[in-house]
């Protein structure tokens, strides 16, 4: 009998804290700005920027010693009547989000060739960081109708820093610090 209640007493902590974290996770919004998808010289560009919402609660969690990352994932996709849709393009990009306490400065790093940007106020280095992000989804897809085309953009920021035994402890557990976004444009609309 007491083992059952312990059991309950502890799953009710788990529960609870769960939606104590969820709900701290909730106000927090990244969201896209002058998305545009183009054919620049024959090749497929997403151009777009980003703003983020509430730029306090992110600045906590930088301030607490947790490192962030955004990831931006776009794809290309023919829709077809009979088959499933068919992917033709994929990129992605990354920005990691840290906080130096030694120079009290927020450090932003782009996407493979890790440039880097510092500024004291979180919400400036976000807005010229993110201001306009490119990406290249590869050659315009000649051979399909515009009309069939869609593209997709995903927007996510997880914590970097949990530990593996946790992450597979809690595998039910959403690590994302920003609830995840996803877009979808129709060409030839």
């Amino acid at each position: 009998m007491e083992k059952s209640r312990a059991l309950l007493f502890y799953t009710g902590i788990i529960v609870a804290f769960a939606f104590l974290l969820a709900s701290r996770a909730a106000g927090q919004e990244i969201v896209p700005r002058n998305l545009i998808v183009d054919n620049e010289q024959g090749a497929v560009q997403l151009r777009f920027g980003l703003r983020t919402l509430n730029s306090d609660k992110l600045s906590r969690y930088l301030k607490q010693g947790t490192a962030l990352r955004l990831d931006c994932t776009a794809k290309m996709e023919v829709k077809r009547s009979f088959w499933w849709d068919k992917e033709l393009r994929r990129s992605a990009i990354t920005f990691v989000l840290r906080y130096d306490s030694l120079d009290d400065e927020y450090l932003l790093i782009t996407g493979k060739d890790k440039a880097k940007k510092r500024d004291s106020d979180l919400l400036i280095l976000l807005h010229n960081g993110w201001r306009q992000i490119r990406m290249d989804l590869g050659p315009w897809p000649e051979e399909y109708k515009e009309e069939n085309l869609v593209l997709y953009l995903t927007v996510r920021m997880v914590r970097i820093d949990v530990p593996l035994w946790l992450k597979r402890t809690l595998f039910f557990w959403s690590w994302d610090v920003v609830p995840v976004k996803n877009y979808r444009i129709r060409l030839g609309s």
